[in-house]
């Protein structure tokens, strides 16, 4: 009964996170500027493991051929 009590808890926490916890969806505590997210954002990449395979080989500054298509 303890550990379903436990997994019920930790499910709980990833599908309605408590206000600033820091996961990803979460209301943040303090009280936003206007215009500002009132939900830390969520960034999905569309990524494959050739981006990074093909990235080894160059000595490049972190960030320095990243973009992300549709923005």
């Amino acid at each position: 009964l303890e550990c379903r009590l436990t997994l019920t808890e930790e499910r709980n926490a990833v599908l309605v996170p408590s206000a600033g916890s820091g996961i990803p969806g979460a209301p943040v505590e303090r009280n936003p500027v206007p215009g500002m997210e009132t939900h830390v954002p969520v960034l999905f990449l569309d990524l494959s493991a050739d981006d990074f395979q093909s990235s080894l080989s160059a000595q490049l500054a972190g960030g320095l051929d990243a973009l992300l298509s549709g923005e």
